[in-house]
């Protein structure tokens, strides 16, 4: 969470001094869409670097380190899963 809060207030620095600074508009527009897909990008790939839950199947070799059995529940609706931290 922290490197998503530090990327969020660098890139509004940056926007806010491009955005105040004199000087043509296109190299401005072009460095607000480079920054916004950047962001976009690490949005994106921040489920996989942070361990999150992931449907990618898994790699030939691996290391486990952790397995979770969640147990369906009627009572509750829990479809249940079974949730393994690998890392290769």
């Amino acid at each position: 969470m922290g490197i998503t809060i530090s990327f969020i207030i660098l890139g509004t620095i940056l926007l806010w001094f491009l955005i105040e600074a004199d000087g043509k508009w296109l190299p401005k527009v072009f460095a607000i869409l480079i920054t916004l897909m950047f962001s976009l990008n690490v949005a994106r790939s921040f489920n996989n670097l942070s361990g999150w839950a992931s449907d990618d199947d898994l790699p030939e070799k691996f290391l486990i380190h952790w397995v979770l059995v969640k147990e369906p529940s009627k009572a509750g609706g829990d479809t249940g899963g079974i949730y393994v931290w690998v890392s290769n």
